[in-house]
């Protein structure tokens, strides 16, 4: 299993529990998508001094109807990824929401590198969520997503998406 965390992210306590438990009910499914808090570090936006941390589960409709972890549909699963590429987000797409089976990972690589384009983790996600087999949702935040002045959200809720490009070497 892979989990894929960015300095200044992190996990919650009983994160490894919590997903052993989870990939052993649901079969070891390909991925498992779940939950997540924002982790607004202090001074990242003008109007936020303060540190902010919000679970932003509730916002992804993929996630509302499950009670506990469960099996996504495949069809679910497809329109799940079409929905992005119509520019209509009801998943989060960072990489931080994921937990790949690692010889799912290697399956994705057939298709050339996992993390491509300018925005990898938009591309993986909406990948993952095309071609596997078995997608399991966890419906509570397993990870902790900094937004911090060395991510990319910093940029981006900034207004300064040119220096945001130049941050993440595109």
């Amino acid at each position: 299993w892979i989990v894929m965390l960015g300095d200044d992210d992190g996990l919650v306590p009983g994160y490894f529990e919590n997903m052993l438990a989870a990939s052993v009910s649901l079969n070891s499914p390909d991925v498992i998508y779940h939950g997540a808090y924002h982790f607004l570090a202090p001074d990242v936006l003008p109007a936020q001094t303060d540190g902010r941390l919000s679970d932003v589960t509730t916002m992804h409709s993929l996630l509302l109807r499950h009670k506990g972890p469960s099996l996504l549909p495949r069809d679910q699963c497809e329109a799940a990824a079409r929905a992005a590429l119509d520019m209509r987000a009801i998943y989060g797409f960072n990489m931080q929401y994921f937990l790949f089976r690692a010889e799912f990972l290697d399956r994705m690589r057939r298709f050339g590198p996992v993390f491509r384009g300018p925005y990898p983790d938009f591309y993986a996600a909406n990948m993952a969520l095309l071609i596997a087999d078995t997608v399991g949702v966890v419906p509570a935040p397993m990870t902790v997503i900094g937004i911090t002045r060395k991510s990319y959200g910093y940029y981006h809720f900034n207004n300064n998406e040119s220096a945001g490009m130049d941050f993440l070497a595109n």
